[in-house]
């Protein structure tokens, strides 16, 4: 079976944003690192509980929403 998709609202995109803003300094040549993808997916399971419809927000999903 394949896995659901993120499903991301406005609320945690900005949430993810501000993740990011904060961990700017660890944003050494301009990309975040895999430690801080995997830092932001556990904040936003922490902070942002998964609904019924949606998937993981995994570091993968964090990094590519992020880079769209």
């Amino acid at each position: 079976t394949r896995k659901k998709a993120a499903v991301w609202t406005t609320e945690e995109e900005g949430a993810l944003l501000d993740f990011l803003a904060s961990h700017l300094s660890q944003a050494g040549d301009g990309n975040f690192k895999k430690a801080t993808w995997n830092a932001a997916a556990a904040h936003m399971a922490h902070n942002h509980p998964l609904g019924p419809d949606n998937g993981d927000k995994t570091a993968e999903s964090c990094e590519r929403k992020f880079k769209a």
